[in-house]
C-alpha cells in the first residue's frame, strides 16, 4: 500500500509576519512557542519520520507552515539530510514574498550547490492588486511584492543554476467581499487581469535566465476555503463568476471541470485521479503522519487551548469545539513506526481515493435535503444529472478528505457551507459557461 505514497508535505515553522483575514490557521501567542518546537523537532523526531515512513520513495518534498520563508536556514538542512537517503525529484514552498529577495537568492543557490539536479517549485501568494491583497493581507503588502518579484527577475539574470530549475506560479485568493466589489464595478475584473498580465509580461521582457520559468496563467483566481458560506454567498458568486464569463474570463474552476469531464470515464476505472493527492501519494509529516498539511498543529494540547481561550474570527475555532478534531488526533495520526496503525490508516483513506459510491451517494443526499430545506436551488431535485455532476465536482474540484473530517467528521462528505456556495447559481453558471466552451 506505500509504493505510491512518494510526496510528503514537511511541517517547517509556527510563526508568520502577515494576519491574512482568511487563513485557516488562528494565530495565538502560543505560536511562538510552538515555532521553537517545530525547528527542534525538524532536525530530530521530523527527519527521523521522514526517513522511516517514506525512505527511498520520497521524491517530492513541499515545506509548509505559517511561512516556510522564515526558515530557509533549517529547510536547506533538511533538504541535505533527505538527499542521504532518497533522490529528490522536487522540493517546493509557498510564500508571501514579503522578505528580502536575498533571502530567497541565497536559498535558491544553496539549493543549487548541493549537485542534485531537481526542480524548484516557488508558490507566490498575490491575491490581485491594492485593492484585493492590502485588504487580505496587510496595507502595503502588494507594493512589497511586486518589487520583490521584479529585483528576483532581474537578479536571476546574474545567477547561472547549474543543477535546479526554478518554476514560479501566481497563487490568488479572493473572498467574497472581493467579489461583491468587483460586482459592483465589473472594470475591477478587467483590472484584476490587467495587473497579473503585466507582471507576466515584465517577466517574458527580463527573464534571460533558461533555467527559471513562470506559469502564467497560474493567477486565476480561487475562492478562500475552507469558509462559513451561506445561501447569500453563493448567490453572490455566482454574479461573480457571469460577470467573469461575460467578459471571457476563467476562474481556476473551469479548469476543474473541464478535466472532469474529458477524464471522467478513466476516472471511473482509477478514481483517485479525480481526487486530492492528500492521503494518496502525499502525506504531511510532523510529529506524526497526518493526510495533509491542513492538519498540521492539530496535536499540540497548548495550542489548541490558547485558540480555545481567544475570541479570536476564525473557521478553525468552531470546528475544535465541536471536537471533530479529536477523531483526527485518535484515527488519522498514526506514528510513522506505528505499523499496524498505519496500515489501518493507509486503508482507510484508499477506501475514499478508490471508491465513489459512498462519497456520491452521501453528497447527492445532502444535496437534496439543502434543495429541500430552501438552502439550495430546486433544480437540484429536479436533475438527477445535474446533481450527481455537482457531487463529482465536489469530489474532484474540491476533492480534501481532511476538509470533510474537520467539518463533518468523516472522510466520505463535503461541508454544506461548499455546497451553498456551489448550490445557488454558481454551479450552472459553471456549467453553462464550459459547455459552452467545448462547442466552440
Amino acid at each position: 500500500m506505500k509504493e505510491n505514497i512518494v510526496a510528503a508535505e514537511l511541517l517547517t515553522c509556527g510563526i508568520c509576519p502577515l494576519r491574512c483575514k482568511y487563513c485557516y490557521i488562528p494565530k495565538t501567542k502560543e505560536m511562538k512557542e510552538l515555532h521553537k518546537e517545530i525547528l527542534k523537532n525538524l532536525k530530530t523526531v521530523f527527519l527521523t519520520n521522514l526517513k522511516t515512513f517514506y525512505g527511498a520513495r520520497l521524491k517530492y518534498l513541499g515545506f509548509w507552515g505559517t511561512e516556510p520563508a522564515t526558515t530557509f536556514k533549517e529547510e536547506l538542512e533538511v533538504v541535505k539530510e533527505v538527499l542521504k537517503f532518497t533522490p529528490l525529484q522536487e522540493v517546493s514552498f509557498s510564500t508571501s514574498f514579503i522578505f528580502p529577495v536575498k533571502d530567497y537568492l541565497e536559498f535558491l543557490i544553496d539549493l543549487d550547490k548541493l549537485n542534485y539536479p531537481f526542480k524548484v517549485k516557488m508558490q507566490i501568494s498575490l491575491d490581485g492588486p491594492e485593492w484585493i491583497t492590502d485588504v487580505n493581507r496587510r496595507k502595503g503588502a502588494t507594493q512589497i511584492i511586486i518589487k520583490n518579484f521584479k529585483e528576483l527577475i532581474d537578479k536571476l539574470n546574474d545567477i547561472e543554476f547549474r543543477n535546479i530549475r526554478l518554476d514560479l506560479h501566481w497563487k490568488s485568493t479572493i473572498s467574497i467581499e472581493n467579489m461583491k466589489l468587483m460586482n459592483s464595478n465589473t472594470h475591477l475584473i478587467d483590472e484584476f487581469f490587467a495587473f497579473f498580465e503585466g507582471l507576466n509580461d515584465y517577466f517574458r521582457r527580463n527573464n534571460r535566465n533558461k533555467r527559471v520559468f513562470l506559469k502564467f496563467g497560474s493567477y486565476v483566481p480561487t475562492l478562500v476555503v475552507p469558509g462559513k458560506y451561506t445561501v447569500e454567498d453563493g448567490k453572490v458568486f455566482a454574479e461573480f463568476l457571469r460577470n467573469l464569463h461575460r467578459k471571457g474570463k476563467d476562474s481556476s474552476y473551469t479548469f476543474r471541470l473541464l478535466r472532469l469531464l474529458k477524464n471522467y470515464r478513466y476516472m471511473r476505472i482509477k478514481s483517485n485521479s479525480g481526487t486530492c493527492s492528500g492521503g494518496d501519494s502525499n502525506f504531511g509529516v510532523s510529529d506524526r503522519i497526518l493526510i495533509c498539511h491542513r492538519l498540521f498543529y492539530l496535536n499540540c494540547d497548548k495550542y489548541i487551548e490558547s485558540v480555545l481561550a481567544t475570541d479570536i474570527e476564525n473557521w478553525d475555532v468552531s470546528v475544535f469545539e465541536r471536537g471533530f478534531i479529536n477523531i483526527i488526533r485518535e484515527k488519522f495520526s498514526p506514528k510513522p513506526d506505528d505499523e499496524e496503525e498505519i496500515i489501518r490508516f493507509l486503508y482507510v483513506l484508499r477506501s475514499y481515493h478508490d471508491f465513489w459510491r459512498l462519497k456520491l451517494a452521501s453528497s447527492e443526499a445532502l444535496v437534496i435535503e439543502l434543495a429541500r430545506a430552501n438552502l439550495v436551488d430546486k433544480i437540484f431535485l429536479e436533475s438527477k444529472e445535474l446533481r450527481l455532476l455537482l457531487a463529482l465536482f465536489l469530489h474532484t474540484g474540491f476533492s480534501c478528505p481532511a476538509e470533510n473530517l474537520l467539518n463533518t467528521g468523516n472522510l466520505y462528505t463535503p461541508p454544506t457551507s461548499l455546497i451553498k456556495l456551489w448550490g445557488n447559481g454558481a454551479f450552472q453558471e459553471l456549467v453553462r459557461h464550459v459547455l459552452s466552451r467545448r462547442t466552440k
